[in-house]
């Protein structure tokens, strides 16, 4: 099974009880609530200079609902993943609270965008990263961007515990424990997304090399020292267009 499969049966068995699931997870691991987390994410956007926003990895809708009940925002929000259950549950939700107008959702994978170069003022993309080869999910987010255009990224961050080899041998069995409490299907995802995670340096260097800059790197310390802590990471697509970058 390719990651992409494994992503996508593991978020389909989820789908469900997402927001649950991620709740719990993130109380565990950095002592925040899922919509507590959501509020403080989108509170780093400037309301007023809205435009186009795109959501990497929308799961069930939550940002693009949480962005389009802000206080004076015009600006509409397209919300891309890659697996239909998900997009299911965000579809009813948008309809049961009538809020279809300034959303689309589209099915799609982040590390191949089906949008045109230049798009988007504003992308996010929150606790998904390590599910994709971020290089190449960083060269999408910058194609779609327009210059100057904002990127917002929240995942979990590789500490330094995990960069030696018992480190990563832990990490590994931490991922294999807790992705078999969720099923297989998760299980095998999160193993799979262990190559992908990054320290906050290597995620600098991932940011310049896809063509952003003003990266602003934020860690949050986990609870216990094995768990992996948070990372915000702000950038800006440089002032010339993605496919000139490439």
């Amino acid at each position: 099974m390719s990651n992409t499969q494994s992503v996508i049966a593991a978020f389909t068995e989820l789908a469900g009880r997402y927001e649950q699931t991620v709740d719990r997870e993130l109380r565990q691991f950095w002592g925040i609530g899922y919509e507590a987390f959501i509020a403080q994410l989108i509170a780093r956007l400037d309301v007023a200079d809205a435009g186009l926003t795109l959501d990497v990895a929308t799961g069930r809708g939550v940002i693009p609902l949480a962005l389009t009940r802000q206080p004076g925002r015009a600006g509409r929000v397209v919300g891309v993943d890659i697996t239909a259950a998900m997009l299911a549950g965000a579809s009813a939700e948008l309809t049961a609270r009538g809020a279809g107008g300034p959303i689309r959702l589209v099915c799609g994978s982040g590390m191949a965008l089906p949008f045109a170069d230049d798009t988007f003022d504003t992308a996010i993309c929150a606790l998904a990263t390590h599910h994709m080869a971020v290089p190449v999910l960083l060269g999408e987010l910058r194609r779609v961007l327009r210059p100057g255009g904002r990127l917002l990224i929240a995942d979990v961050a590789l500490a330094s515990l995990f960069q030696i080899a018992p480190g990563r041998l832990l990490l590994r069995g931490l991922a294999w424990w807790y992705g078999r409490r969720e099923g297989a299907a998760r299980m095998q995802a999160e193993m799979e997304a262990v190559p992908n995670m990054l320290t906050p340096a290597q995620w600098a260097a991932a940011l310049r090399d896809a063509g952003f800059s003003d990266a602003q790197l934020t860690t949050v310390p986990a609870r216990r020292p094995w768990y992996r802590p948070a990372l915000l990471a702000q950038a800006a697509a440089n002032k010339q267009s993605g496919a000139n970058h490439r």
